[in-house]
């Protein structure tokens, strides 16, 4: 598990710098919107699984198997030497004591992603929304020209300090009752739509993407990074929508609207993991040089879209695997005389335990050297072949257990208990 995950996390990070050696060679020509979207394959890279099969089956050691059976095939260890023998993988491992500390990282970080989206989306959800019918008249047309049809509310109340969009499914624009004064029409309409491109972008969907790649990832700083980009050019996209939107002069006439709604704004900031909650006033100084400079950039959508592609392709095609190192080879034993047993199996397998320490495979005897042979032959086969497992009375339960923990590591998983 520790092997995988490492391997997905460097796959990430390299998926990180790459993109952002593109975002520095491209950001004097690239829209924001462009570059948007390219910000966005980084999370899918710290999730997504690649190579095939995705979830490889747990591999056992074959050395401490090996070496079990081995110790456990002696005449005169048994079933207490088997019992002996298994010991071992009882024991902590320093990779499942990393993998315990990773899931206590990642339970913690969802928790309280969870409980402050939640405090924060109760908050804003208590402000009824506004019936006011120039205020809605305005929003229609707006929406109209962001080409959005969903149902959206407004929410107007003095102790909302800046305008943000809340929620995606049930979304609501948040506004000050500053906004809504007269004279305030143009300054109004920015921020509508503005929040309107947030809506249209998913940017809400795509901000719990980021925050579940940054919890899964929650060490390294790269998955952090590249979540702060995301954001910033989130911002920026939805000014240069609403640029388009706005109408007049275009870039000159909102970025005066979006100066004037900064001054009818109070800087806050959002609770750790807010993520229902995308307010108007972040990223000042860069969003200003975005509009200034807003005529000289080009969307470039074909070449945006084939670096995303190339960006994706990298993502999921860098091979991530477990540790190879993990996977057993096949015992290397004399087996000349046992390979026609796992064609014999039916619908089933029997392997009988007996209390002085001996194996029967289906009805024939077996050292637990040929048990290890036949096990992977069966798993060739299929890995659902149901597996009973028929214990001598007074055969040592580490012994059993044994046998059960290597048949589940090798692959086999349909196991059944049986003493007699």
């Amino acid at each position: 598990m520790t092997g995988m995950l490492l391997a997905i996390t460097v796959r990430g990070t390299f998926v990180f710098l790459l993109t952002w050696l593109l975002d520095r060679a491209f950001r004097g020509r690239m829209s924001a919107r462009s570059r948007r979207v390219w910000w966005v394959v980084v999370p899918v890279s710290f999730l997504l699984p690649a190579g095939l099969p995705l979830f490889p089956a747990p591999a056992v050691d074959h050395d401490t198997v090996a070496a079990a059976f081995s110790r456990a095939g002696d005449p005169g260890v048994g079933a207490d030497g088997l019992a002996a023998a298994s010991s071992g993988f009882f024991s902590i491992s320093p990779g499942s004591a990393l993998a315990a500390v990773w899931l206590l990282g990642v339970v913690a970080y969802l928790a309280v992603v969870i409980i402050r989206t939640a405090r924060s989306s109760r908050h804003w959800s208590r402000i009824r929304l506004s019936t006011d019918e120039a205020l809605l008249s305005l929003l229609e047309d707006c929406k109209e020209k962001a080409g959005v049809t969903a149902p959206i509310g407004i929410a107007v109340a003095g102790d909302i300090p800046a305008p943000a969009l809340l929620g995606w499914l049930r979304p609501r624009i948040l506004l000050p009752e500053a906004f809504v004064f007269p004279g305030q029409r143009e300054t109004l309409r920015a921020v509508l739509l503005h929040e309107l491109a947030h809506f249209r972008s998913l940017d809400i969907p795509l901000h719990w993407l980021q925050t579940l790649a940054c919890a899964v990832h929650w060490f390294n700083p790269f998955a952090h990074l590249g979540a702060r980009a995301w954001m910033r050019f989130r911002e920026e996209a939805a000014d240069e929508a609403a640029i388009i939107w706005f109408g007049g002069d275009g870039a000159e006439d909102y970025g005066e609207a979006f100066v004037n709604a900064l001054k009818h704004s109070r800087i806050f900031s959002l609770p750790f993991g807010s993520s229902t909650v995308v307010k108007f006033n972040q990223n000042h100084k860069q969003r200003m040089i975005m509009i200034l400079n807003h005529a000289k950039k080009t969307p470039r959508a074909h070449l945006a879209a084939v670096v995303a592609l190339a960006l994706t392709v990298a993502a999921t095609v860098l091979p991530v695997q477990a540790d190879n190192s993990a996977t057993p080879a096949q015992p290397d034993t004399s087996t000349q005389s046992i390979d026609g047993w796992p064609k014999a199996i039916d619908a089933s397998l029997t392997i009988v335990i007996e209390k002085n320490g001996n194996i029967r495979f289906n009805g024939k005897q077996a050292t637990v050297d040929q048990l290890a042979v036949l096990l992977h032959q069966v798993k060739t086969i299929s890995r659902d072949t149901p597996v009973l497992i028929s214990v001598e009375e007074n055969t040592p339960i580490k012994a059993v257990v044994f046998v059960v923990d290597v048949c589940r590591k090798i692959g086999l998983s349909k196991l059944s208990l049986q003493s007699w």
